[in-house]
């Protein structure tokens, strides 16, 4: 049975805490992650870094 895990002010993809203080909140989106249909999936927030990785890799695949 698949669960939903809440890692709160987590990021989703580096584990960095976005909680309010960490001059990561401002930029934090929510998030989860899902590997496949079997596995738990993971809700937080994914951190302004990893959303800038995420947009460029986006750019990469959609130029291919």
């Amino acid at each position: 049975m698949v669960e939903v895990i809440n890692i709160g002010d987590e990021c989703v993809e580096c584990g960095e805490d976005t909680a309010f203080g960490t001059g990561k909140f401002v930029n934090r989106i929510p998030a989860e992650v899902q590997e496949s249909a079997d596995h738990d999936r993971i809700e937080g927030y994914m951190c302004g870094d990893c959303v800038s990785e995420a947009e460029e890799e986006f750019e990469k695949c959609i130029s291919i």
